[in-house]
C-alpha cells in the first residue's frame, strides 16, 4: 500500500522555501491566495481524519474558515495575480486529499502514527504560509498611503495573525491528551465557527449576538478562574505563573467588563417576541458543558482556551460591524430611549433633526435604529475589540509553544530547509502577533 510520505515531505518543503525566499517584489504576496490554500489544506486535514473511520476530532481549520467566509471580511478582491508559490502548495494539498480518500489507512496504531504525522506537516505548512502571509501584509500595510487601503489591509493582517495563532495551538498540542480536552477543543471549534456564522446573517439578531457577547463574557470568568487555580496549586517562584498573574489577569478583567458592555447592550436591543439560533444555543451547551467536565486538564485547558481568545478578537469585531449595521432593527420604544441617552452624550449632535428622521416615535413595531445611537453602540462596540485585542496579546503566555516542532511533524532537509533554519532565530516561545 502507498504511503503519504513524500506527499508530505514535498509539502512541508515547499512551504519552507517560500518562507525561507520571501517574493519582495510582489505587494501582498502570499495573501493573494493565502484563502484558497487553507480550503483546501482543511480538505486534506478532513480527507486523512477520515481515512481512518475515527469519531469526530478537532479540527483547527474550522474556526479559521470562518472567520474567512464572514461576511464583510477583506479578501484578495483588488490583487489581479495569484503567488504562484502558493498555488503549488495548494496543488499539493489536492494530492493529499486524493491520496487519503482513494487509498484509506489501516486501523491500529501505525496507521494513528501515521495519521498524526500527516497532519502535524499539514499544520506546520499552513502555519508557515501563513506566517509568510502576515509577513508580506505588514510590508504591504508599511507602504500604503490610501486610507481606505489601510483599513482593509489592516482588517486582513489581524485575520491572519488569529489564523496564525490557531494554527500554533493546535501544532503544539502536546499528546496524550484526555478526552475531556478534546471535547474542550471541539466545542471550542463549533462555537467560534457558529458565532462567526450567525455574525454573517443579515438583518443582525439582538437577541443571538446577546448570546454571543454572554458566552465571551463566560469564557473570560472560566480563563481567569483555571489562572487562579494554577496559581495556587503551583510550585513557588514559577516565572511563568507570575507572568500569567501580572499580564494576563488584568487584560481579562479589562476585556470581561467590555464584553459585559456589549452583553447589556445587545441585551436592551433584543425583543422579546423574537427567536433565537438553535445552532448557537447547541454550541453555547456544548462549550459550556466542555468547560465544566470535571476531567478536564486545568494545563491543557489554559494552552486552548489561549488560542481561542484570538478568534475572540474577529467575534468582538463582527459585533461592532453589527452595531454600524444599518439593517439592525429594534422596537420602537427601546430605540427612543436609547437615543435620547445617546443624545445627552453627544452634545454636538442636532436632537431635532434626530427626532424628525425617526419614522415612528411610539410602539413596540421594529424600527431601525438613527444614526447617532448607531454611531454610539459602535464606540462600545470598537472599545471592546481594543480590549480584546490586549487580552490577545497577553495570551500568548498560555500558549506551549516552543522552538521545536513536535515530533509528529514531518521533517525534510533541503536548501530551502537549512536556509530557513539558519535564518530564523530559535527563542524559547515564538509569539504571534504584536510584541508588548
Amino acid at each position: 500500500m502507498s504511503t503519504p510520505a513524500p506527499l508530505l515531505a514535498r509539502t512541508d518543503q515547499l512551504a519552507r522555501d517560500l518562507l525561507a525566499d520571501p517574493d519582495l517584489s510582489v505587494g501582498a504576496g502570499p495573501y493573494r491566495n493565502w484563502q484558497d490554500m487553507i480550503n483546501h489544506a482543511a480538505q486534506a486535514w478532513r480527507a486523512a481524519t477520515s481515512s481512518l473511520r475515527t469519531s469526530a476530532s478537532r479540527d483547527p481549520f474550522l474556526g479559521i474558515q470562518s472567520m474567512i467566509n464572514n461576511v464583510g471580511q477583506p479578501g484578495p478582491s483588488r490583487f489581479d495575480s495569484t503567488d504562484p508559490r502558493v498555488t503549488a502548495l495548494t496543488l499539493q494539498f489536492d494530492r493529499l486529499t486524493s491520496h487519503y480518500r482513494s487509498d484509506p489507512a489501516q486501523s491500529g496504531a501505525a496507521a494513528t502514527t501515521g495519521d498524526q504525522r500527516g497532519q502535524g506537516s499539514m499544520l506546520h505548512a499552513g502555519y508557515l504560509v501563513t506566517h509568510a502571509a502576515g509577513l508580506a501584509l505588514r510590508r504591504e500595510l508599511a507602504a500604503t498611503k490610501d486610507p481606505d487601503l489601510l483599513a482593509e489591509i489592516g482588517r486582513a493582517c489581524e485575520t491572519v495573525g488569529i489564523a496564525e495563532q490557531v494554527l500554533d495551538v493546535h501544532l503544539h498540542w502536546k499528546p496524550p491528551h484526555s478526552v475531556a480536552g478534546q471535547r474542550l477543543d471541539m466545542a471550542l471549534a463549533r462555537w467560534t465557527a457558529t458565532a462567526h456564522q450567525v455574525l454573517s446573517e443579515q438583518p443582525p439578531e439582538p437577541k443571538d449576538n446577546y448570546i454571543i457577547s454572554d458566552v465571551q463574557h463566560g469564557l473570560l470568568a472560566h480563563t481567569a478562574a483555571l489562572l487562579q487555580s494554577a496559581a495556587r496549586s503551583g510550585p513557588a517562584g514559577n516565572d511563568k505563573l507570575a507572568e500569567q498573574r501580572e499580564r494576563v489577569l488584568p487584560a481579562l478583567v479589562r476585556s470581561a467588563e467590555h464584553w459585559r458592555q456589549v452583553r447589556q447592550a445587545w441585551a436592551g436591543l433584543a425583543a422579546p417576541r423574537t427567536g433565537i439560533s438553535r445552532e448557537l444555543a447547541d454550541a453555547s451547551r456544548s462549550l459550556n458543558q466542555a468547560l465544566r467536565d470535571p476531567e478536564l486538564d486545568r494545563g491543557n485547558a489554559g494552552h486552548l482556551i489561549g488560542g481561542s481568545l484570538g478568534a475572540a478578537v474577529n467575534i468582538a469585531r463582527g459585533l461592532a460591524d453589527a452595531f454600524d449595521s444599518d439593517r439592525l432593527r429594534a422596537p420602537t420604544d427601546v430605540v427612543v430611549r436609547l437615543t435620547q441617552g445617546a443624545l445627552e452624550r453627544l452634545l454636538d449632535t442636532n436632537p431635532f433633526q434626530v427626532w424628525v428622521g425617526m419614522t415612528r416615535l411610539e410602539g413596540r413595531a421594529p424600527i431601525t435604529l438613527p444614526v447617532p445611537l448607531r454611531e454610539d453602540l459602535t464606540r462600545t462596540g470598537l472599545r471592546n475589540v481594543d480590549a480584546a485585542q490586549l487580552l490577545r496579546s497577553a495570551a500568548h503566555v498560555l500558549l506551549d509553544t516552543s522552538s521545536h516542532i513536535s515530533p509528529t511533524v514531518c521533517r525534510v532537509r533541503s536548501p530551502g530547509v537549512q536556509a530557513v533554519d539558519r535564518a530564523v532565530p530559535h527563542r524559547a516561545r515564538d509569539t504571534v502577533g504584536p510584541r508588548r
